[in-house]
C-alpha cells in the first residue's frame, strides 16, 4: 500500500507533547540507597515539564506561519522550515526525557486503545520529515499487511516507531529508510512487527548492547559527530517491554541495519484486521 502522508495533504496531525505529572516520582517510597538516583531523576522530569509548555507554544507559531508559507519570501520559507525542523527535535528529546524519568517510578494507568495506523504514522511523520529535511533519503513505506487498528497503548507505539525512525535517519548519510509495519504472531496470539530498515554504517556485535545504555551516545566517541542524548533506543527497550514485546536487531557493519518490533495485541480487538486502501 502506498502511504501518503497527511501532512503534504494540508491536514496536520496533532504535535501536542503529552502531558505528565514530574510529582508521580514522589509518590512512593525511597529507600535511602536509592535517594540520589531518585532525585536525578526527578530534576529530570521536572526539567522537561517546565521545556514542554513554550515548545507547545512555538509549535503553534510555526503552524499558524506555514499557513502564510505560500506569501513568504523563499529565504524567510527556508528559515520556517529550518526553525520547524528544530522545534519537532527539541519536542522529541522532551517526550524521551520524560518517559526516562518518570518511568521507573509510574505504574501504568492506560489501559490498550485502538491506535489507527495511519494517523500513528501521521503523528511521527514531521519528527521524521524534519530529520531528513537536509539528506533527503528515499523515505518508504511497507504497509502491504498492515493491521488497520492496532489494539496496544498509543504512548509507547508513538514514541517506539518514532524514535527508531528518527535514529535511522540521524545515522544514515545516503540512501534510503523503510518503515514496515505487518501483522504477526499465529492464529489465536497475533502480534503486530514494526521494522525500520536503513541503509547506514551498520552496528557491531560489541556495539549492540552498549547503545540501549541512557546517555550511551555521549560516552561512545564514534557517535560523537551524531546529535542527541543517546536516549532514543533506551526509551524504545522500555515500551517494547511495557508492550510484554521483543526487540530485535540484525546488522552487519558497513551494511545498514534492521531494527524489528514484535509485540501481542488483543486477539479480540482490531488488530488482526487488515488496511484497507491504496
Amino acid at each position: 500500500m502506498r502511504y501518503y502522508p497527511r501532512s503534504r495533504s494540508g491536514t496536520r496531525p496533532s504535535r501536542a507533547i503529552p502531558a505528565s505529572d514530574p510529582s508521580m516520582l514522589f509518590s512512593r517510597r525511597v529507600p535511602p540507597e536509592q535517594w540520589t538516583e531518585h532525585l536525578r531523576l526527578t530534576a529530570l522530569a521536572n526539567l522537561a515539564h517546565e521545556l514542554r509548555t513554550p515548545i507547545q507554544v512555538l509549535l503553534g507559531y510555526l503552524d499558524t506561519l506555514k499557513d502564510q508559507m505560500p506569501q513568504l519570501p523563499t529565504g524567510s520559507t527556508r528559515v520556517l522550515e529550518r526553525m520547524n525542523a528544530n522545534a519537532c527535535e527539541l519536542a522529541r528529546v522532551v517526550e524521551n526525557i520524560m518517559e526516562f524519568a518518570q518511568e521507573e517510578g509510574r505504574k501504568e494507568v492506560n489501559g490498550d486503545e485502538e491506535v489507527s495506523t495511519l494517523e500513528l504514522l501521521d503523528e511521527v511523520m514531521p519528527l521524521i520529515e524534519s530529520a531528513n529535511q537536509d539528506k533527503k533519503l528515499d523515505l518508504r513505506f511497507d504497509l502491504d499487511d498492515a493491521p488497520a487498528v492496532i489494539h496496544a497503548r498509543h504512548r509507547q507505539l508513538r514514541l517506539i516507531l518514532a524514535n527508531l525512525a528518527v535514529n535511522a535517519v540521524r545515522f544514515t548519510s545516503a540512501g534510503s529508510v523503510t518503515i514496515a509495519i505487518r501483522r504477526a504472531g499465529r492464529p489465536g496470539r497475533p502480534q503486530v512487527s514494526f521494522e525500520v530498515v536503513d541503509t547506514g554504517p551498520g552496528i557491531s556485535a560489541e556495539l549492540r548492547e552498549q547503545i540501549f545504555k541512557p546517555f550511551a551516545q555521549l560516552a561512545l566517541r564514534s557517535n560523537r559527530q551524531y546529535s542527541g542524548l543517546g536516549l532514543g533506543l533506551t526509551v524504545v527497550k522500555r515500551c517494547v517491554a511495557a508492550l510484554k514485546g521483543r526487540l530485535e536487531i540484525q546488522s552487519t557493519p558497513g551494511h545498514g541495519a534492521r531494527f524489528i518490533v514484535r509485540f501481542p495485541v488483543n486477539p479480540h480487538g482490531a488488530g488482526s484486521l487488515p488496511l484497507k486502501g491504496n
